[in-house]
């Protein structure tokens, strides 16, 4: 019975560990998962739910999308994007599209159409509790020392 939980234990450690490589080298370039640290897109989206994004061309794009806009500045050095839904558009020789998140009163003002790094196409709930970095190092980390302290101690010579 005791083998039962070791081998769960090490099963879901392996399974951790390799979806955090997958979103670890799927953001490389630009984020194709992103995981949700404010409440603008409240009740939308959630912090820590992991939101899915697919590439879109601008002339795809329509209103009520919820896109991914590079709100990144040159002067730090991490990028910052921004979920939000589409409210207005204008089309001109360059896309300007207007966002604003659904828990905020006010627009966030015209977009270009280049900043815009994608759709969301899918969201998962709340699973950034577990897969997002920092946590998903302490599930990793916690989950392989306690693999190791429970077979030390229960290995039977």
């Amino acid at each position: 019975m005791k083998g039962v939980y070791v081998n769960t234990l090490l099963g879901i450690s392996i399974f951790i560990a390799a979806f955090t490589v997958f979103i670890v080298v799927s953001n490389l370039n630009e984020p194709k998962i992103l995981f949700v640290s404010g409440l603008s897109m409240y009740p939308a989206y959630l912090p820590f739910d992991m939101l899915v994004v697919e590439d879109v061309k601008r002339e795809e794009i329509k209103m009520g999308d919820v896109i991914v806009i590079d709100n990144s500045v040159n002067y730090l050095p991490y990028k910052n994007y921004v979920v939000h839904r589409v409210n207005f558009i204008m089309v001109t020789d360059n896309y300007k599209i207007g966002t604003q998140g659904d828990n905020n009163p006010k627009s966030d003002g015209l977009t270009l159409g280049k900043d815009v790094i994608g759709r969301i196409s899918h969201h998962i709930p709340f699973i950034g509790y577990i897969l997002a970095p920092p946590f998903s190092y302490g599930v990793i980390l916690g989950t392989g020392l306690l693999f190791f302290f429970y077979s030390r101690h229960n290995v039977k010579i």
